[in-house]
């Protein structure tokens, strides 16, 4: 079987929210927002994968906020630039 290698565009480094050995045969990368249901519901998953791949498997976290889900989404909308119209 031939051994498949990807390769991110932002490299995982020390500011990143990992969990599991740095040397894992496998980094699982989650992009997700605290505040999202869907984010939540999957920590589930993520810690099933964790306890069956234990030594194998190195877990990393991305806070991605969801203008949608975020308590912040008020501001946002108003901090963001008019429409322009022709």
């Amino acid at each position: 079987m031939s051994r498949l290698i990807a390769h991110l565009a932002t490299p995982v480094t020390d500011e990143d929210h990992a969990q599991g050995p740095l040397d894992a045969a496998v980094t699982l990368l989650q992009y997700g927002d605290y505040e999202c249901p869907y984010t939540r519901t999957s920590r589930h998953s993520i810690h099933a994968l964790q306890r069956e791949y234990r030594d194998t498997l190195r877990f990393v976290f991305r806070h991605f906020p969801l203008a949608e889900s975020s308590g912040d989404a008020d501001f946002l909308r108003e901090r963001r630039p008019p429409r322009q119209t022709v």
